[in-house]
């Protein structure tokens, strides 16, 4: 219960700042109340650094440079939500089920949504020149698979900061190989999210102006398809990012 009252105020006050639209609220309530209220302290406090630091660098780009045609604004609907935590969520679950621990996956999962979004923003905001990460040719600000070194750099950060948090609260003492895989994996997730992005991501392109987008209108015209599975748009991309932190914490914790 007090799990659900915390997630629910967070959760409003996120609504209230437009961080998240009325569907995004009601996902980080539930994603919030099951990690909260099945995992305590040490599972919410990596969530709540991945929530309030990617809700604030989104904000500040939305502010500072705008939105683009081909990213998403900094409101977070219900898919996005899902999309980044309901990996963490569901090994919420299965460790409060099988008792099996899996805290190490839990932040490569939580470390992968953060690098990618800081990835995202910060090579937004101080990035220059976006260059595929496949093909080394610039791209438009904000594609998809466009990557740049303060990119790069803040994935390194993002995964690096989750890291640490889980080093302090749960880690044992003096052991950093957990650090460095769940650092690892954070970062390498986020690059799988870029060649998914630049391969496999479903791509539409605006009729009218010719730019990239992930509306099926733009400029009042139906967009038309230029590559990538139907089923593989952004939301999913970022999901089987998370799911790649975890699996490969999983591996790295096996061997």
């Amino acid at each position: 219960m007090i799990a659900a009252l915390l997630a629910a105020a967070i959760s409003l006050v996120a609504l209230r700042l437009k961080v998240l639209s009325l569907s995004g609220c009601c996902a980080a309530w539930i994603v919030g109340t099951v990690i909260m209220g099945l995992g305590g302290l040490s599972w919410a406090l990596p969530l709540l650094v991945f929530f309030i630091s990617s809700s604030l660098l989104s904000w500040y780009r939305s502010r500072v440079r705008g939105n683009f045609e081909e990213a998403k604004g900094s409101r977070r609907d219900a898919a996005q939500v899902l999309a980044n935590g309901g990996i963490a969520a569901a090994l919420v679950l299965i460790q409060f089920i099988s008792s099996v621990d899996l805290f190490v996956c839990y932040l490569g999962a939580i470390a992968a949504a953060t690098a990618d979004t800081w990835s995202t923003e910060i090579g937004l905001l101080w990035g220059k020149k976006p260059r595929s990460i496949t093909s080394f040719k610039p791209v438009a600000p904000g594609s998809s698979g466009g990557v740049t070194l303060a990119g790069f750099s803040g994935a390194l950060a993002g995964a690096l900061t989750i890291a640490l948090v889980g080093y302090r609260f749960q880690f044992e003492a003096g052991n950093v190989n957990d650090l460095l895989i769940v650092l690892g994996c954070g970062f390498g997730g986020s690059v799988f999210d870029s060649l998914l992005g630049a391969t496999l991501q479903y791509r539409l392109r605006c009729t009218v102006c010719g730019k990239l987008t992930e509306s099926l209108q733009h400029c009042r015209a139906p967009s038309e398809p230029c590559g990538g599975w139907r089923w593989l748009n952004n939301d999913a991309v970022n999901l089987l990012a998370t799911a790649c932190g975890a699996a490969s914490a999983a591996a790295l914790m096996l061997l």
